[in-house]
């Protein structure tokens, strides 16, 4: 399973509809002080990230973990229980 599956799955399963309100999420979490433009500006690169053209954000790690409540291991490799427990 690729890296974008993983983060499809784990959105369908937390109810994140779109990249955008995932990305907004992680900003909020990373106390961006604009969440919104911040999550505009690094749409592309995160659609170059979910294709693994890029590396995924180190910065992005424990919103993530948070988000999902899962550990960056699944995330990243598929490792570790996918049972998801959104607690947002």
């Amino acid at each position: 399973m690729t890296l974008k599956e993983r983060i499809d799955l784990l959105n369908r399963k937390c109810g994140i509809k779109t990249y955008m309100e995932l990305l907004v999420k992680i900003h909020k979490k990373m106390n961006s002080e604009d969440p919104y433009m911040m999550a505009e500006k690094d749409k592309s690169n995160f659609t170059q990230m979910l294709q693994e053209n890029r590396p995924l954000k180190k910065e992005y790690y424990i919103p993530l973990e948070q988000i999902y409540n899962v550990t960056m291991d699944y995330i990243l490799n598929g490792e570790g229980a996918p049972n998801v427990n959104y607690r947002n």
